[in-house]
């Protein structure tokens, strides 16, 4: 599939739906690990199939990541496609969050994706992300805010186009 590398800032922005990512696979599974973003190994491993995104600084070390799986929301009686991303703690105030999850969406807007995804989730686990600056500014990307999920985390939800 098709892959595009975007500068943003001092990132290098790379990746794609279903995009030939192997050269980034043990790094990936590394940056996960090392930084405890998950469990287990083989946790990472079956996360790649879901990479969307890498970012790396000017040193081209990896310092985010976003991934995306189709779901099905019985709420809304649809499929979407759920998105999750990492930061490294050191670039958490860089607003690059807003623009992965941007380029994200761009991507799986593009992408014939079975399953026929309404559009793009996003909950958001981190409680410094239910503020209200980053809640303007995902409002500014076109994100709806559909209300809070169980662990009372805000649910958004972003249409594609060909459904807006």
């Amino acid at each position: 599939m098709t892959t595009a590398t975007l500068a943003y800032r001092d990132f290098k922005i790379t990746g794609g739906y279903q995009w030939d990512h192997h050269s980034f696979d043990a790094a990936v599974i590394d940056f996960w690990m090392s930084r405890g973003a998950l469990a287990d190994r083989q946790s990472a491993e079956r996360r790649l199939r879901d990479l969307i995104l890498v970012v790396q600084n000017r040193d081209d070390d990896i310092i985010g990541i976003s991934t995306s799986y189709l779901e099905f929301r019985p709420r809304l009686n649809h499929h979407a496609m759920m998105y999750r991303t990492f930061v490294d703690q050191p670039f958490r105030g860089s607003r690059l969050m807003i623009r992965m999850i941007d380029r994200t969406y761009d991507i799986l807007n593009a992408a014939s994706i079975g399953g026929a995804p309404i559009g793009l989730i996003a909950e958001t686990e981190n409680p410094k992300l239910m503020k209200s600056g980053v809640q303007k500014q995902m409002s500014r990307l076109g994100f709806e805010l559909l209300g809070m999920n169980q662990q009372q985390q805000h649910v958004w939800l972003r249409m594609f186009d060909h459904l807006s």
